[in-house]
């Protein structure tokens, strides 16, 4: 019951129906009052023009009989009561004894038969008395008509008995036209009442199929864009929160792993100097464990300075300077200096690049790049084995760089996560190495300032890594 008082049809229905019936049935009231009146009107102004004709024509008579013939005429077409007196106010036609009475709306004449008298009475409408004068006789008349109200009774009685015919088909009528119009306007807004209801339980699922180019239909399509917009941005805010809480994790893990590969040293170190200010067993030489502290302090030195660099590239600290240089003489540089470590494992160094290789970039990061890169090759390689460098520009001066190193392979499943920082393959073999997990991690973060696609495989006599500078997106970084 209150969801029917509150429903917008209902409302619509209740207030359009009252509003027909009362329209209607004022109007059919008023035509019930003012129809009979406004024919009895019209018949009565009918009557005196016809009966200022009929006075002209008796006018032009030479004899009564010839007025009485018009009379008669004009009685019968008229269907109007018709009487002619003479200046005394007697009755001479039609004919009889007495004197007229024309005082009220009825006819009283009085009438000699066989010493008899009778009243006569019929309603009558108001009469018009018109004098006139017979040309040959000189003699003057007075013509007073009277019009039947009977017709008028008739239209008047027509439209009573037809009354509550036509009332009670103006309620069913009004009824049909409201339920008609109620849903016609309600529909559409149910429609997107019913869209609008998802929205706010963040359900863009149900669209408006409203085809319509009025106020509705723009409504039902602003109402749609708006929905596409929400779920749009929903599903943006969704992923950045989700990525939000990925960097946050990755940042967890990573300072959990810094931390993880700093306890271990500090403890070292810290071991080694208590030992050495005791003064205690092998710590009475000192010099081997100072050597090795200032090893330790070196090592934890790296990876400082290496966390340090990823932070403020990370953070936008430090941002790539891209300049138009000769990436060729660049990695010709990189090699002359890493040549040295290359030569103390004894291992072969092909080199393959061009004698020019014009394109943007920041000299310093892809130096650094090229540099971790020859350095991994080296420790990761047996003695003895072989390290392949090659680059090429095509004519839309992309660059492209391979660096192989044989003699090592690296597992399947380990390849995708070497980009991840303090990831290592083989920890142990990693630390006597030298290796603090964060070198493929600032590659990998370095490529990418340079929108650079770069990738890691296996192949048949060892690993290659390659990574590909794209001149155009670089060439709109720049700018």
């Amino acid at each position: 019951m209150r969801k029917n008082k509150s429903s917008l049809t209902v409302k619509i229905f209740l207030i359009t129906m009252a509003l027909l019936v009362a329209a209607c049935s004022i109007s059919v009231l008023c035509m019930a009052k003012y129809i009979p009146e406004t024919y009895g009107s019209q018949l009565s102004e009918r009557l005196q023009n016809e009966a200022q004709k009929l006075v002209q024509e008796l006018g032009e008579c030479t004899s009564l009989e010839n007025c009485y013939a018009l009379v008669d005429s004009f009685s019968l077409e008229m269907d109007a009561q018709v009487s002619i007196s003479d200046q005394d106010g007697y009755l001479i036609y039609p004919e009889v004894v007495g004197k007229i009475d024309m005082s009220n709306d009825t006819v009283a004449v009085t009438k000699d038969e066989n010493e008899n008298s009778q009243a006569i009475e019929d309603e009558l409408l108001s009469g018009i008395m018109f004098p006139f004068t017979i040309q040959n006789t000189g003699e003057r008349y007075i013509l007073e008509v009277h019009g039947k109200s009977s017709p008028i009774n008739q239209a008047a009685s027509a439209i009573q008995e037809t009354l509550p015919i036509i009332l009670t088909g103006i309620f069913i009528l009004s009824i049909l036209c409201s339920l008609f119009y109620s849903h016609y306007i309600t529909n559409p807004i149910i429609e997107i009442s019913k869209v609008s209801e998802r929205m706010a339980g963040l359900d863009f699922s149900m669209k408006s199929d409203l085809k319509r180019n009025d106020e509705v239909g723009v409504l039902s399509e602003s109402l749609n864009a708006l929905s596409g917009n929400l779920e749009k941005t929903l599903h943006e805010l969704e992923s950045e929160i989700r990525k939000e809480k990925e960097l946050e994790q990755k940042q967890r893990n990573f300072f959990a792993s810094a931390s993880h590969d700093l306890k271990t040293p500090i403890a070292i170190l810290i071991g080694h100097l208590n030992g050495i200010l005791d003064g205690v067993g092998d710590y009475k030489n000192a010099k081997p464990y100072i050597e090795r502290s200032i090893a330790i302090a070196e090592q934890m030195n790296q990876l400082i300075q290496s966390l340090l660099f990823i932070a403020y590239v990370e953070n936008g600290t430090v941002t790539p300077v891209f300049e138009k240089s000769d990436f060729a003489e660049l990695v010709r540089c990189s090699v002359g200096e890493m040549s040295c470590l290359i030569e103390d494992k004894g291992q072969q160094l092909s080199v393959d690049i061009p004698d020019r290789a014009i394109c943007w970039f920041d000299s310093g990061m892809m130096e650094r790049v090229i540099k971790n890169l020859i350095e991994n090759a080296v420790k990761y390689s047996p003695v003895k084995e072989s390290i392949a460098i090659s680059m090429s520009q095509d004519r839309n001066a992309d660059i492209k760089f391979e660096i192989e190193n044989t003699g090592v392979t690296i597992p399947n499943d380990s390849l995708p996560n070497l980009f991840e920082p303090f990831y290592r393959v083989d920890a142990s073999r990693s630390k006597e190495n030298g290796g603090n997990g964060l070198g493929m991690y600032i590659i990998k973060t370095l490529l990418e300032n340079h929108e650079a696609s770069y990738g890691i495989c296996n192949t048949d006599n060892g690993v290659k890594f390659q990574f590909c500078l794209t001149a155009s997106k670089i060439h709109k970084k720049s700018i």
